[in-house]
């Protein structure tokens, strides 16, 4: 058990270690593209408060790789989850500290600042996924040799006359019914939708269309602070807008992915032939073309949720009349 138990430590401390260093290799990356746009687009000039941003990003999907890879795991699982991933946090932080100073660069771990950021974030952000996506523990029992296994759960068969064909849930689907969030689960959906909103303003409106949409930004911000705790309860109370947040993510999310590609292929063409005046507005033509293009198929999938929605709701009501 003492040695089930240290590799199961050494495990998750291991894991940590490789997505710290994975997505701090993202995280450089993305840096970079800042740089580059900030090269092509003229009034898209890279600051500190960009480079923040941009980390805060990476460490919220650090923290969905640290803890939500896994999400049935048991309470006791995803606290050691969360101590391995803090204390390997701390370790880089604390070697990190030997080399801070002697570059300016805005990534980690050159950065200090930045380095924080990135670290507490992470492992803040998987304590909050801790909280809201937790589910109930399973039943469990031990085996001969003391090892948790997972409870075999009982069958009762019905009888012959009353049988009725029960459709097997598809994978991602839930199987259990929808449960309202706790105090502390309503706190995390709380402030989880208020930092996702925000994030959508900044990287899916403000930064494809930042310089027409300057004069408009504190309006912007304003409302997505107002709208992020609001959605955040309703997700926390109803299934609806909690089963929502993808399916209308998905024209901001996709529409900016393509707004990227072409800026990226923007700079190689920028590149080859040096950037004019003529050259520089004919590449934010097309990623505006492009974000437009994947603003539309994201509305596609989305429009595709709701009628899997409408179509669902459609069955449950039938079955419910044949059932009364």
């Amino acid at each position: 058990m003492a040695s089930e138990r240290l590799w199961a430590w050494v495990r998750e401390g291991a894991i940590a270690l490789v997505v710290f260093v994975v997505f701090d290799i993202i995280g450089v990356v993305l840096t970079v593209i800042a740089d580059f746009a900030g090269l092509l687009h003229r009034t898209l000039e890279t600051s500190a408060p960009l480079g923040y941003a941009i980390w805060f990003v990476v460490a919220v999907f650090t923290s969905v790789m640290l803890y939500v890879r896994d999400p049935a795991r048991s309470r006791a699982e995803g606290g050691r989850a969360l101590v391995a991933a803090s204390v390997v946090a701390t370790l880089i932080g604390l070697a990190s500290s030997l080399i801070w100073g002697r570059t300016g660069e805005p990534v980690a771990p050159d950065h200090p600042g930045i380095t924080i950021t990135w670290l507490a974030t992470s492992v803040f952000a998987a304590v909050v996924w801790h909280v809201v996506m937790l589910s109930e523990s399973r039943p469990r029992m031990e085996n001969a040799t003391g090892t948790p296994t997972t409870a075999p759960a009982l069958v009762t068969a019905a009888p012959a006359s009353t049988t009725k064909p029960v459709r097997r849930p598809r994978s991602g689907e839930q199987d259990t019914e929808f449960r309202r969030a706790g105090v502390f689960a309503a706190i995390g959906w709380i402030v989880g939708m208020t930092m996702l909103v925000f994030l959508d303003a900044c990287f899916f409106v403000l930064a494809p269309f930042g310089g027409a949409l300057r004069p408009l930004t504190d309006p912007i911000l304003t409302a997505a602070v107002v709208l992020g705790p609001l959605w955040g309860v309703a997700a926390a109370l109803w299934p609806i807008p909690r089963g929502a947040i993808l399916p209308l993510h998905a024209p901001a999310l996709i529409g900016s992915l393509f707004w990227l590609f072409a800026i990226i292929g923007g700079g190689v063409v920028s590149g080859m032939f040096g950037i004019t005046d003529e050259i520089d507005a004919g590449l934010k033509a097309a990623a505006t073309v492009a974000f437009a293009c994947g603003a539309l198929l994201g509305l596609v999938a989305t429009f595709g949720w709701y009628l899997e929605l409408r179509e669902g709701r459609s069955k449950a009501r039938a079955d419910g009349a044949v059932t009364a």
